[in-house]
């Protein structure tokens, strides 16, 4: 029972949030392109009740997550603060001129329905740790599949952003060898 209102109040707090952006992208879409990056432009937001609504709405929402991790897991509460997206989509929609095609509709009711499943099959809220074995064995497959897109051949991206004690110098040639050589770079990350 407690997950059930813990994720209640878990999508109260997402609207919250999607509204108080709603508010906010309101009256800064208003301002002049003049203000924009400078103090000014905070000055004129902050002077109007409409951004400052905005400002307090997001702040009932960070009180409303408090209270939803006070009856749910995080497991539980995290995933259903996707629900911002859904709040922003369908409170732009019925507040701006934003439109709202079949594609974005659907992605919502994805979110939603995923939130739903998440809520259902979550485990009871308790305070123990899970085991160490299985825990990293999760990170270690999510951070090998979030960098597959990054892990190419010859890729720019592997040598900018793996830190690593040793990079490939690039042959000049498909059929060089590839040579690995000391770098400056890698030197300072030991």
């Amino acid at each position: 029972m407690d997950t059930l209102a813990g994720t209640a109040l878990a999508v109260a707090a997402a609207t919250m949030f999607g509204l108080g952006t709603v508010l906010q992208a309101e009256v800064a879409a208003t301002a002049p392109a003049a203000d924009a990056l400078r103090v000014r432009l905070l000055v004129r937001l902050a002077r109007s009740p409409r951004w400052l609504a905005g400002a307090v709405v997001t702040l009932v929402g960070w009180a409303l997550q408090v209270a939803a991790l006070l009856l749910a897991p995080v497991t539980v509460v995290q995933p259903a603060l996707a629900f911002t997206v859904v709040a922003v989509l369908v409170l732009a929609w019925a507040m701006t001129d934003e439109r709202l095609g079949r594609r974005e509709a659907t992605a919502a009711c994805a979110i939603a329905a995923g939130i739903g499943v998440v809520a259902a099959l979550s485990p009871a809220r308790t305070a123990g740790h899970a085991a160490a074995g299985p825990l990293t064995a999760v990170i270690v497959l999510l951070a090998v599949a979030g960098a597959m897109p990054l892990v190419r051949r010859r890729s720019v991206w592997v040598a900018r952003l793996l830190p690593m004690a040793v990079r490939p110098s690039l042959p000049n040639s498909e059929t060089a060898p590839m040579r690995w050589k000391r770098t400056p770079e890698s030197v300072a990350w030991l």
